[in-house]
Parts: C-alpha cells; sequence; structure tokens
C-alpha cells in the first residue's frame, strides 16, 4: 500500500539528515518552539504515515531554521489541468 498522508515527508527527512539532527533531536527541538511531535511521529512524517498539520511545519521549520517553502522544493504536480478542469 501506497503512504501518502503527506507530500512532504521525505522532504522533511532530507533537510533533517542534511541539518545533521537524530529524530530525537528533531522532535527536542520542535518541542522547544511548542510542539507535541515526538520521534515516533516525525518517522511516521517522513514515511508518510501521518498527515503533516500547519502548525507541524511551523514548529518543524523552526527547529531546523529553514522556510516552510523547504518542504516543498522540488515536488512535481500529481495532476494535470485537464484533471482540475474536469473535476469541476
Amino acid at each position: 500500500m501506497k503512504n501518502n498522508r503527506n507530500i512532504s515527508g521525505r522532504r522533511l527527512g532530507s533537510i533533517r539528515r542534511r541539518k545533521g539532527f537524530t529524530q530525537v533531536q528533531l522532535a527536542a527541538r520542535a518541542q522547544f518552539y511548542g510542539s507535541r511531535l515526538d520521534r515516533e511521529q516525525i518517522a511516521k512524517m517522513e514515511a508518510g504515515i501521518r498527515a503533516m498539520s500547519d502548525r507541524d511545519l511551523w514548529h518543524l521549520s523552526l527547529a531546523m531554521e529553514v522556510g516552510i517553502g523547504s518542504f516543498f522544493d522540488g515536488l512535481k504536480p500529481e495532476c494535470k489541468m485537464a484533471d482540475l478542469r474536469d473535476a469541476f
């Protein structure tokens, strides 16, 4: 089964590793900014099993000192304009 609860989980893991943080360290840093995320939740986000809220993105961006846009860099749209027209 394809895990797709979020589209930026892989980027989260990539940014975290590039910054040199473990999941435990990232959770602690995010908690400093008011997050309730723990290591397990971060692991699930990175695997695409757990959705990321806007609040999660905010806390994680503060914890890793990156802009929120970093979580979406390089992502390609999954649908085409024709698909959107057909939806309405």
